[in-house]
């Protein structure tokens, strides 16, 4: 102790700390190798049961086929036998063995067997066999489970079925590595492929750039004045995920209309210089493509319909104040509704982000709570009635002096009525039948409970009628382009198309307005495109994936551009097990934390956990 100058129980205190500390990482790896020791019995285990089945499995088949080979064997013998004595029967046996299908049913036994063996066995190195995987994966994809939400359902199929429960973070890492193996995969160079570009971003500063590819070969056929009613689900524009292919993801720090440029000429090195290309009109994106075009002179660009579109209604309502006062209205009022008998009617939420995307949802909204208004049945809202200050207050100007004296016995405005029937008795027992002939409806919808409460919260939608009928008119417009160019394609035609879709209705100036708008793009678009040739027209497909995407960052502790746009490729792609068994075997755990600690370093969730570790420490 001489050799230390701190005083002797500041020491004491410090060494006890030290041995506390010491203890308690002694037990914890302690516990984390009695852990590791139980999970290697246990996958140790796991793996002599799967591979007894497989031995079992493998034992019967094999006994199974040499008793069929050798009762056939018996057969064909028996059958020679009888060819040598009466060989005009020969040709006809042979005959009916092709009808009755039994060297078919042969070659779809084996092709079975081979496809039970993948399935049942594990990929090399590998403990669970193909299908617990396949089945995981599928779960996630197709289904939308959550990774934990998948680990509960084979603990549910575990209580039925002898099969293993795979823990969550195994599902991740099998969703991760199949991604990267799908990533790493070269498609074939083509000089047809119809690009389709978009970014997607999150916290932080990295942003994800995804290019979608489909030949045109694999469009419907290009044709256009072709039959729009024959085989029309065969001549529909509506791409499905697993009609198009991921040619590119880049996870990006800055994005420029150079650097744009720069990916499309290292991805059409490698897969071909595109036909088309179709992005929304974002400034970057549209100056890469821009650039692109300017080397690439046959390369057509078209602008998102659904983008486009927007951009119109943005031009004609951004500065409109009878809409700003609506949707402001709109907003207001789903705040005062929430916890209001009238929730059921709540204006919908509207979005900070792409709002003019969305100007459908509340002019659809107030469309409908007016007709509800129309319909005078607010049952669902108050079913009571009550005669009472407010309700003589609206009759005094439209019932006449004697009737008004007389509906002063029903004054009582603890007496509630629970109907219109029992409410429409009382008054008619008051004035008098052919009083309340005349002046019924009136008085009643006066004491309508419901009707008032509604009135109170929603009756400002009647002072934005006629506006909301002329937002209708130019939403209708844009759908039916939308539709048509979504479902029918693009071509020279289109704005003829569309002309004559609409040729029958009567427009307002302000639809009259965006018509020409519609016409003017069909026109200009439309006229790219090679005489006689249909393209796309929409970028509603990569949309749809990135929306898909978004529901699995949507419960991560920190949103952020990850290793989980690995499942994007798995979004396009149809899950088999030879799939599953290749990517497996050729992709490791290891293998995907190398490609995202080069793609992004470490997560916003480990700088975090570092940062309040040292604040812990200190």
């Amino acid at each position: 102790m001489k050799i230390f100058k701190t005083a002797t129980n500041r020491l004491v205190r410090y060494f006890e700390k030290s041995r506390d500390a010491w203890k308690a990482r002694a037990l914890q790896k302690q516990q984390q190798l009695r852990y590791l020791e139980i999970k290697v019995r246990d996958l140790s285990l796991s793996r002599d049961y799967w591979k007894k089945k497989a031995k079992e499995a493998g034992k019967t088949q094999h006994e199974t086929s040499k008793k069929e080979h050798s009762s056939r064997k018996s057969e064909l013998n028996k059958t020679d036998e009888d060819n040598l004595n009466f060989p005009e029967k020969s040709v006809e046996l042979t005959e009916n063995k092709v009808i009755e299908g039994e060297l078919i049913k042969s070659s779809m036994e084996i092709a079975v067997l081979e496809k039970n063996n993948i399935l049942l066995l594990p990929p090399a190195h590998h403990t669970y066999p193909v299908f617990i995987i396949q089945l995981a994966i599928q779960q996630v994809i197709y289904a939308g489970s959550s990774l934990r939400g998948c680990e509960r359902n084979f603990e549910l199929l575990a209580q039925f079925f002898c099969l293993p429960t795979p823990c969550f973070s195994s599902v991740r890492q099998w969703l991760l590595r199949i991604g990267l193996y799908l990533l790493q995969i070269g498609h074939e160079f083509r000089s047809d492929w119809i690009m389709i570009i978009d970014i997607t971003i999150e916290l932080g500063t990295a942003k994800c750039l995804v290019i979608l590819g489909i030949p045109q070969a694999h469009l419907p056929a290009a044709i256009a004045g072709r039959d729009k009613n024959k085989d029309s689900d065969n001549n529909s524009f509506v791409l499905q995920h697993q009609k198009v292919k991921i040619l590119s993801i880049e996870v990006l720090t800055t994005v420029t209309g150079e650097v744009i440029n720069n990916t499309l000429e290292a991805l059409s090195e490698k897969v071909g210089i595109p036909l088309q290309i179709i992005a929304d009109q974002g400034s970057d994106v549209k100056k890469g493509i821009e650039l692109f075009q300017q080397k690439h002179k046959d390369t057509i660009y078209t602008p998102d319909i659904t983008h486009q579109m927007a951009l119109f209604l943005k031009h004609h309502l951004k500065d409109n104040e009878q809409y700003l006062s609506f949707a402001n209205k709109c907003s207001t009022t789903a705040k005062a509704l929430q916890q209001t008998a009238l929730h059921f009617l709540k204006p919908p939420a509207q979005r900070t982000k792409a709002r003019w995307l969305n100007v459908a949802t509340p002019v659809a909204w107030a469309q409908q709570v007016l007709a509800y208004q129309a319909a005078g049945d607010f049952a669902a809202v108050d079913p009571t009635y009550v005669f009472d200050v407010e309700t003589y207050r609206l009759v005094w100007d439209t019932v006449d002096h004697e009737s008004c004296k007389s509906l002063m016995n029903l004054w009582d405005s603890e007496v509630i009525y629970p109907d219109r029937a029992s409410f429409s008795s009382a008054v008619c027992a008051c004035i008098g039948e052919e009083a309340f002939a005349q002046y019924g409806k009136v008085i009643c919808e006066a004491a309508d409970k419901g009707r008032r409460y509604f009135q109170e919260k929603l009756g400002w939608l009647a002072h934005y009628k006629d506006e909301i009928a002329y937002y209708a008119e130019m939403i209708e417009l844009v759908q039916t382009v939308q539709q048509q160019v979504k479902q029918e394609g693009l071509s020279q035609t289109s704005s003829m198309d569309f002309e004559n879709s609409i040729k029958d209705k009567v427009l307002t100036a302000p639809a009259e307005q965006i018509k020409k708008q519609i016409i003017g793009y069909l026109t200009k678009e439309g006229g790219k495109i090679p005489d006689g040739e249909i393209r796309l027209g929409t970028s509603d497909i990569i949309e749809s994936i990135f929306g898909k995407y978004k529901q699995y960052t949507a419960n991560s502790p920190l949103k952020e551009v990850g290793k989980m746009i690995l499942t994007i490729p798995l979004f396009v792609t149809k899950i088999t097990s030879p799939l599953v068994k290749k990517a497996m075997e050729c992709v490791s755990t290891m293998d995907v934390k190398e490609w995202a600690d080069q793609v992004f370093g470490p997560s916003a969730l480990s700088k975090r956990r570092d940062a309040f570790r040292l604040k812990n420490e200190t």
